[in-house]
């Protein structure tokens, strides 16, 4: 199997993201795409940033839609912070031996890639892959690396929090339905302190590996 791993804060998860992850798969040729939405990320600060569950089911709501699109909550669930190194570990383990690994990043994280745990390490088990943007001029840091070469997506989660810190409408720039849930737990609003808010409606986010073995059972 080729499987695409592609982690972030998803906060909130947007068109862009789904756009990236899409175009991966399509490129790389991929049976799967991974999304693992941060715990506590080790080199990103958690202002603004909304509850892990919260985002998990943001996730989950915009991949509902595509059997070859799963979410694993490995890095939410250890509540420390996150370290790609460890995650990569972990995933290889679900998967069949021999399976294929890329890992998808894009321009933002070229920058620290040097900076991330276990490096090396990391190139041995997976092949990075960096999403280009059109008429992006940031360099990559090294040649063992793929390019996917993304449109021009004037989209970004800070744009997106701007959007709803306002009040306007955001429906360009997520799928409906997150933008529904955004609006029905009143996150990214100045009011509202959604590391703290009232959870009680929260939905059970009972998924990951369980969803991980059948994805990867009906891609097979």
């Amino acid at each position: 199997m080729r499987i695409g791993i592609y982690g972030g804060t998803f906060n909130p998860i947007h068109l862009g993201h789904l756009s990236l992850a899409q175009t991966a798969l399509e490129s790389l040729e991929l049976d799967l795409v991974v999304f693992v939405p941060a715990g506590i990320p080790p080199l990103k600060g958690t202002d603004n940033l909304v509850s892990a569950e919260h985002r998990l089911h943001m996730v989950q709501l915009a991949i509902a839609g595509s059997s070859r699109f799963c979410i694993s909550d490995f890095e939410i669930c250890r509540a420390q912070k996150s370290f790609t190194l460890d995650t990569v570990r972990h995933l290889v383990q679900q998967f069949p031996a021999g399976s294929e690994f890329f890992f998808i990043l894009g321009d933002d994280c070229m920058a620290n890639l040097h900076r991330w745990k276990g490096i090396d390490e990391l190139r041995e088990h997976v092949t990075f892959a960096r999403a280009r943007r059109t008429g992006s001029n940031v360099p990559a840091p090294t040649s063992a690396l793929l390019t996917i070469e993304m449109p021009l997506l004037d989209i970004s989660s800070t744009q997106l929090r701007q959007r709803l810190n306002t009040g306007k409408p955001a429906d360009d720039l997520t799928l409906s339905s997150v933008a529904q849930y955004i609006q029905q737990h009143h996150l990214y609003r100045p009011s509202v302190d959604s590391n703290t808010e009232n959870n009680k409606n929260e939905p059970d986010s009972t998924i990951t590996h369980a969803q991980i073995s059948h994805a990867h059972t009906a891609a097979g």
